[in-house]
This record gives structure tokens, sequence and C-alpha cells, in this order.
């Protein structure tokens, strides 16, 4: 490059400068002039622009405060159910948890009494076996007698069918010979040569001789059918050695059983006086309380209402409760029936040569906490001031809470005391009405 293009360029750049210079203020003015004119144009100048648009952000708060509204009533149903959604989750968990420490409880005592069934059957297995060996070992003997017994009577029998034989051989051969002896001495009666009587004598010797064997062989008869008319007696005689060794295997389950069962019937027996001598104690607690409510006369009637209402409660309370306790009872009495079958199933197990491999579980008793009496009750009432009989009735399941937590066991004997208590408290009611 030359100088000159330099200087060229550096002219031109110069002058373009100056032009720069020259329109910029123009440029600038005009910028400024439509900026102001936009900001104009957007903002508010007169005071009907400016309450509109006051008026206008008003209302788009009022909506967003609507919607911040109703979405928060929104949360606040879901919250809700979700509250009730933890309570239902909380109430099932609470009745699963019941529900489990009762499965626990029950698979406990299910193993407690597994344990000990296996530990008695554990002690009397060793000698049950052994006694189980020794009457099979008696059983094989006896069979084995009893089988040389049919084999000896077999023979015997046999023997017996040939001698009978044999014996109407020889009657029959002896009635030829008295025949033949008859008319041989018919003949021979006018002449008696010496060799026809020498043939006599011999005939007659030989005759005593087959007599005499005949004799021999009914004797063999009769042994023989005494020894098989003695065969049911040895039997009898083997079943009387080994029958005893049965009847103590068996027996032995079977005191057993019945040792449990008896005592779990006393147990039974002694709750059922209990409950039968705390009814008494009740009934005349009732009746005291009779007569010390005839004697207080003075006291107001909304307290004597609430007493009544009270009382009333109460003895409904044990209505029922005697009436439970007379189903359980009764489902008490049923399991003990079951539980007998099931040791009477035992012991033919045990009779037949086998052993259970399960038992059924014991029956635990159940601790009661302590009740409370009637007279300590209704001197807890006495004891508070008068209240309307709506806060008697919601305060009394408070004061039975133990009484409802009794035994479970009680007299079917006992007469239920609720409909005569009913009907007196409400003659009493309604004597107080009338007063």
């Amino acid at each position: 490059m030359s100088i000159q293009s330099i200087m060229l360029v550096a002219l031109g750049f110069l002058v373009s400068a100056l032009l720069t210079l020259f329109i910029a203020p123009a440029f600038w003015s005009r910028a400024v002039r439509l900026t102001t004119r936009r900001i104009k144009e957007t903002l508010p100048i007169s005071d009907v622009e400016i309450r509109a648009d006051k008026d206008k952000l008003r209302a788009e708060f009022a909506m967003t405060v609507h919607r911040l509204e109703a979405k928060i009533e929104q949360a606040e149903l879901k919250r809700a159910r979700h509250l009730v959604d933890i309570n239902r989750r909380d109430a099932a968990i609470s009745s699963l948890e019941h529900e489990l420490s009762q499965v626990r409880s029950v698979l406990e005592e299910h193993e407690n009494a597994r344990r000990v069934l296996e530990h008695t059957v554990g002690d009397r297995l060793p000698k049950l076996d052994s006694r189980l060996g020794e009457a099979r070992q008696m059983l094989n003997l006896r069979d084995a007698e009893i089988a040389a017994l049919g084999q000896s009577t077999e023979t015997h029998i046999t023997a017996l069918s040939e001698a009978t034989a044999i014996n109407a051989q020889q009657s029959a051969e002896i009635d030829r010979l008295s025949t033949a002896l008859t008319v041989r001495g018919a003949r021979n009666q006018n002449s008696m040569q010496d060799s026809s009587y020498d043939g006599e004598v011999a005939l007659r010797s030989e005759i005593e001789a087959l007599r005499a064997k005949t004799r021999d062989q009914a004797s063999m008869i009769a042994r023989l059918q005494h020894v098989t008319t003695s065969r049911p007696a040895s039997q009898e005689n083997s079943n009387r050695t080994t029958g005893p060794l049965l009847e103590i295997v068996s027996n032995t389950a079977y005191d057993e059983a019945r040792a449990k069962m008896e005592r779990e019937l006393r147990e039974t027996r002694s709750k059922i006086e209990d409950q039968a001598s705390e009814i008494k104690t009740l009934r005349a607690e009732r009746d005291a309380l009779r007569v010390t409510e005839t004697s207080d006369s003075g006291d107001s009637k909304v307290a004597l209402r609430a007493r009544l209402a009270g009382l009333q409660i109460e003895t409904e309370q044990q209505s029922e409760q005697l009436n439970r306790m007379r189903a359980e009872l009764a489902a008490a009495n049923e399991r003990l029936t079951q539980q007998g079958a099931h040791f009477m199933e035992q012991l033919r197990r045990l009779g037949a040569g086998t052993l259970p491999a399960s038992a059924q579980s014991r029956h635990t008793e159940i601790q009661t906490p302590p009740r409370l009496t009637l007279a300590e009750r209704v001197a807890q009432t006495r004891n508070t001031p008068a209240t309307p009989p709506q806060n008697d009735s919601v305060n009394e399941p408070t004061n039975d809470a133990p009484s409802n937590a009794a035994s479970r066991s009680t007299s079917p004997d006992a007469p239920p005391p609720g409909d005569a208590n009913k009907a007196r408290l409400i003659d009493r009611i309604s004597s107080l009405t009338k007063a």
C-alpha cells in the first residue's frame, strides 16, 4: 500500500466521523421522543386512568385471593380426609395389635401345653414301649400256643375219625362173631367134643380182647373230646395273662386324663361357689341399701332419681353379667365334653398301640381384678354432690368397670335378679314422680 491510499482511508474515516457527529443529535432526540411517547402511552396520566388502573389491580388481587382461598379450602378438605383416614388406620392398627397380643398369648399357652405334653410323653413313652413289648411277646406266645393247639386238634380230630371207623369195624366184627358163636353153640348143644370146646374158648377170648380194645379206643375218644373242649379254656387263660398288660397300658393314660378333668371340674365348681356367695352378699347389700334409702327421705328428688337410675343400671349390668357367665359356663361344659371325647380317643389309640401326635391345649385360669361391693359404690355416690341423672348415668360405668371384669363362670342354678329389681325400681320411681 502507498501513503496515498492510507491517507485516503484516514480521510474517509474522518469524514464519516464528522457526518456521524452531525446526525447523532437528531437521531438521539428522535429516540428520546419516541421513548417518552411509549412511556406516556403505558402509564396512566389522568385521574380516570389512574382509578381504572387501581380498580384493575384490585380486581386482579381479589381474583388471586379468591383462587388462594379456594386452594386453601381444598387443602383443608384434603387434610380432614387424611386425618379421618389416619384415625381409621390407627383404630385398625390398635385392633390388630390387640388381636396379635391375644394370638400371641394363645400361642404361648399352646406352646406351654405342647411342651408339657411332650415332657409327659417323653417320660412315659419308654415305659409304655417296654410294656407294649411285653404285651407283644405274650401275644406272640399266645399265637404260637394257639397254632400248636390247632395243629394238635387237627391231628386229634383225624385220629378220632380213624378210631371211630376202626371202632365201627370192630363192633361189626363182634356182632358177626357173636352171631357165629350163638349158631355154633346151638349146633354143638347135644355133642360136646373137646376140639369144638377149645375153639369156642379161643373164640370167646378173642371176643373179650376185642371188647377191651374197643373200651380203650372209647376212652381215647373221650380224652380227645376233652382236649377239644378244653381249647377255649386255654385261650381264655392266655387272654387273662395278656389282658392285664393291655389294661395297665390303657389305664395309665386314662388315669392322667381323668385326673386333669377332675382337677378342672373342681376349679370350675370352686369358681361357681365363689360367684354364688358373691351374689348373696350383693343381694344383702342391696336390701340394706333399700332400707337406708327409705330412711334418707330428706334428700332431694334429683339425687334420688340419680341413685335410682344408677341402681337400675347396676341391676341391668348384673343381670347381663349373670347371663354372660351362664353362657361361659355352658361353653366351659362343652369344652370339657370335647376334651373328654378327645381323651377317650387318646385312650383308644393307646389301647391300639399308637400314640397321638398332638394334644388339646389346656385351659388356663384367668386372673380377675378385685371388684368393689355394692355398699362401697353406694358410699361413693353419697359422698359425691347431687348431679342430674345424665351425669350420674355417665359416671356409673366407671364405678362398675371392675365389676365387668368378674370371673367367667357362675352357678346355673342362681336366679337372675334383674326382673324383680326392675319392677321394684319402677314402682319407686313412679311413687317419687307422684310425690
